[in-house]
């Protein structure tokens, strides 16, 4: 027999600095980093306000994107493509993915 899994949202559920540290450990500090650098601190806050906007409310829908919003930015260090081969150098990180989705 199979389990019936719910999806449904977990109340409270938030990111906090201390797991972003775990999995971005890069994020404690900015020494060294462009302006464009969020700590774990700063970020984790902005995470759970657009998480709350955009009615992101699963364990599995916030793993997804945090995950994939730390890789994007090199733990949050940039906002923008840092590759000086790409010729996607200089767009907001934001950007990239509808870029790249367009171009399949």
């Amino acid at each position: 027999m199979l389990a019936i899994v719910s999806a449904a949202p977990i109340p409270d559920l938030g990111i906090t600095e201390a797991q972003l540290l775990q999995i971005a450990p890069a994020s404690a500090s900015c020494d060294g980093a462009t302006p464009e650098c969020r700590t774990a601190a700063q970020a984790a806050p902005l995470l759970n306000l657009a998480h709350a906007n955009y009615e992101i409310a699963t364990k599995g829908e916030i793993a997804a994107l945090v995950s994939l919003q730390v890789f994007e930015s090199g733990q949050f260090r940039f906002n923008t493509n840092q590759c000086v081969f790409s010729i996607l150098t200089g767009y907001p990180q934001s950007e990239l993915m509808r870029i790249l989705s367009q171009s399949w």
